[in-house]
C-alpha cells in the first residue's frame, strides 16, 4: 500500500452568534432602568415608580434616625446608671 498525502486547511470566518440589547441600567444591577426591549412602559408608571422608591427611602431614612436615637437615648440611661451608688445593708 502506498501512503497518501492529504493537506487540511482551516480559516476561521467569524463567530456564529447574534446579539442583541435586552436592557440598560443605571449603575450596576441596582440602578434605574434605561431601556428594556421586552417591557414598555408609560410616564405615569414610570413616575408612580419613582414616587414609590423616594417614599421607601425617606421611610427608611425616618427609621433609621428613629433607632439611631433610641441608641443614645440606651446609651446616656447606660451612663447615668452606671455610678449609681446601690445602699449597702449590714
Amino acid at each position: 500500500m502506498k501512503s497518501q498525502q492529504s493537506a487540511v486547511r482551516l480559516t476561521e470566518i467569524g463567530p456564529r452568534m447574534t446579539l442583541q440589547l435586552i436592557k440598560i441600567e443605571e449603575g450596576l444591577s441596582d440602578g434605574k432602568v434605561l431601556y428594556h426591549s421586552f417591557i414598555k412602559k408609560t410616564e405615569e408608571e414610570i413616575s408612580a415608580m419613582l414616587e414609590r422608591k423616594e417614599k421607601k427611602l425617606k421611610l427608611k431614612n425616618e427609621r433609621k434616625q428613629k433607632q439611631e436615637q433610641n441608641v443614645q437615648k440606651k446609651q446616656q440611661q447606660k451612663e447615668e446608671n452606671k455610678y449609681v451608688i446601690a445602699p449597702c445593708v449590714i
